[in-house]
């Protein structure tokens, strides 16, 4: 049909990835391994426990940490 640009309505334009999805350096990268629902670590917060959750958790989060004992 004349003056019909359906068409160029259906174009669908090309996905830009984002910053961290191509840089396995940057900080959100996230890999194909990673397993985000994986507990850093065994110990439950519960009421009385706070102190010796949150040593746990410290250590954890410091670099050298090894989810692997």
């Amino acid at each position: 049909m004349a003056g019909d640009d359906s068409k160029s309505k259906d174009v669908v334009q090309p996905r830009v990835p984002q910053p961290w999805e191509n840089n396995p350096y940057h900080e959100l990268y996230l890999h194909h391994s990673d397993q985000t629902g994986e507990a850093l670590i065994p110990i439950l917060l519960e009421e009385d426990n706070y102190q010796s959750w949150q040593e746990a958790i410290l250590a954890a989060l410091e670099p050298d940490f090894s989810m692997v004992h």
